[in-house]
């Protein structure tokens, strides 16, 4: 299995990194990557992760509630939700978008509110 002394010893003109290898940082030779393109159901996300911030807003409210606090408009402190995609995940950033918008477009019409929610694709990673 090679190791991050190969290129050097191989003395390569460039690199290719496929799927995870490619987390590792390339500091000396040219790279290209070859990332995976893992399956997502994207309504299926979208709503899982929906339905946990419902969950997770309605369960504080009720705690601060209990607690005798909370606002007068209802609100429970949360700022937002950071959804963090895996690099086999990115390909379907643009489609998470769009269906969170779509979802969070029939929620409104239903409910006659508005969303506080958006979802903003990174990968996060260390080697």
């Amino acid at each position: 299995m090679p190791d991050a002394a190969t290129p050097t010893t191989l003395r390569p003109t460039f690199q290719i990194h496929y799927g995870r290898a490619s987390l590792c940082p390339v500091s000396t030779l040219p790279a290209f990557f070859v990332l995976p393109k893992d399956d997502l159901d994207v309504r299926q996300t979208v709503t899982t992760v929906r339905q946990a911030v419902q969950n997770a807003v309605s369960e504080k409210r009720r705690q601060q509630q209990a607690a005798g606090g909370g606002g007068a408009d209802g609100a429970v402190g949360y700022r937002g939700v950071v959804v963090l995609l895996d690099q086999g995940y990115q390909h379907a950033l643009v489609q998470l978008q769009a269906e969170w918008g779509q979802q969070a477009d029939q929620e409104r019409q239903a409910a006659g509110s508005g969303s506080e929610c958006e979802v903003r694709g990174s990968t996060g990673f260390s080697c």
